[in-house]
Parts: C-alpha cells; structure tokens; sequence
C-alpha cells in the first residue's frame, strides 16, 4: 500500500456520511482515493421508486445521481401516473442541486 493509500484510508476512517445518507456502504480503496457508495431518500410516485444515490470520496466530495425502478418493464403510462413519476423525478434533482 502506497503512502498515498494509506493517507487517504486515514481520512476515510474519520469522515462523517453525507448529511442526506439513509444508508452508507463499506469505504474501498483504490488508485489512491477511498471512495464508499451510499443511498439517500427515495420517493414512491405510483409504484415507481426514484432513489437519490451516491459515491462520498475520501477528499470529502460527493457525487449524487438517481436512479428509478419500475415495476414492470415496458409499464404503459397514462397522463396521471406520467405526471406523479415526473414530479418524484423532478423533485429528486432538485434535491441533488441543492447538495452541490
């Protein structure tokens, strides 16, 4: 392990979870950055499930994204249902912005 390693594995080990983390993961280390993956909030717009997630880097940045399961693929949307899933999506974003 390179002193680079070892340095950043320090820095990990007393760093808070992001302030949106419902749920952090294991640090893993590589090419001298820890890194950890870690799931923030998810909302339910009918039966979809938009989840804000993430990576936190030993450098104490982050970098957010969101991701959306769907009941079924190829699920057929009527106008109410588009609506409802693209204000959990919109709101997500909104919610990544203001971290930034």
């Amino acid at each position: 392990m390179t002193a680079q390693h070892i340095a950043s594995a320090r820095a990990a080990a007393t760093m808070h979870p992001p302030a949106d983390a419902f749920r952090v993961f294991d640090w893993e280390h590589h090419d001298g950055l820890s890194t950890r993956e870690f799931v923030g909030r998810t909302r339910e717009a009918a039966g979809f499930l938009v989840t804000v997630e993430g990576v936190q880097r030993s450098n104490d940045t982050c970098r957010r994204w969101l991701t959306i399961e769907a009941p079924n693929r190829g699920e057929l949307l009527d106008p109410e249902i588009a609506r409802q899933l693209t204000a959990a999506i919109n709101a997500a974003a909104d919610e990544i912005d203001a971290l930034r």
